[in-house]
């Protein structure tokens, strides 16, 4: 009887364990998810403030009357791109 009763209390043991830690690893795999989710919000956050510069940079060159040629010059330096993605941008 002492023998069951000990092997009945390592099985509950082992389960409270097991339990414990299937609790840990949904813990940390939200936490996981929650910190991908920010990093990939910070990282769409700082594409549009870029493009929302772009935009601002073209049309402040335009105004002060720079030719197209210049205007993609400027982008492919100041955010080093290609003179195709540059070109793009101004359509």
């Amino acid at each position: 009887m002492e023998a069951i009763k000990e092997l009945k209390e390592i099985i509950l043991t082992d389960r409270l364990r097991y339990e414990y830690e299937l609790r840990l690893k949904a813990k940390r795999d939200r936490e996981a998810e929650m910190d991908d989710a920010y990093e990939q919000g910070q990282e769409a956050g700082r594409e549009t403030e870029r493009e929302r510069n772009i935009k601002i940079l073209i049309s402040t060159l335009r105004e002060y009357g720079h030719a197209e040629e210049q205007i993609v010059q400027s982008l492919m330096e100041k955010y080093g791109i290609s003179q195709e993605a540059a070109e793009e941008k101004l359509k």
